[in-house]
């Protein structure tokens, strides 16, 4: 097996989709996205803003997430913004370590590596990111007690959001 679609060796960075005008980004769907294929050297997660979990290590689970994507492909793209020529990570944190650790284990150069990412319109507001992150951490159920808890205080403290808001 080798890394399928999503998490491929091809290279580009072609949009697969277009934007209809006003949609609106859905976490749980995909909607209001454009959907890309870029090397996974070009998206940046380190420092995020949007990292909700304590840390991220490679353990069991992330290994298994690797082997998952290595024979069946990412079937999840990671939802990014565009920053000049490179991407931040909104969500996906977990598939993207379990990306580099896959990266790293079959000896695969990350500007080469093509990995699925859905892009956030041009403009998204911090504000807008941040909801998209925290939407799909809670659909997906992935973050423990304690790491929601630290979401909170982060949005809190960090955003400005009252707890209304929140």
């Amino acid at each position: 097996p080798g890394a399928k679609a999503g998490a491929s060796t091809g290279a580009g960075s072609m949009p697969a989709a277009s934007m209809g005008a006003g949609a609106k980004p859905d976490p749980t769907t995909d909607s209001g996205l454009q959907g890309w294929t870029v090397p996974h050297a070009w998206i940046a997660a380190g420092g995020s803003r949007f990292q909700f979990r304590r840390w991220l290590r490679v353990d069991a689970r992330i290994k298994e997430l690797a082997e998952s994507i290595d024979s069946e492909g990412l079937l999840h793209p990671l939802v990014v913004r565009k920053v000049g020529e490179s991407f931040q990570l909104v969500s996906g944190f977990r598939r993207h370590t379990a990306l580099s650790f896959l990266a790293r284990t079959k000896a695969l150069d990350p500007q080469s590596m093509t990995v699925r990412v859905s892009v956030l319109p041009q403009g998204t507001s911090d504000d807008e990111a941040l909801k998209v992150s925290f939407a799909e951490n809670l659909a997906r159920k992935s973050l423990d007690s304690t790491e929601k808890a630290i979401a909170v205080l982060r949005l809190r403290d960090e955003f400005g959001k009252g707890l209304q808001e929140i």
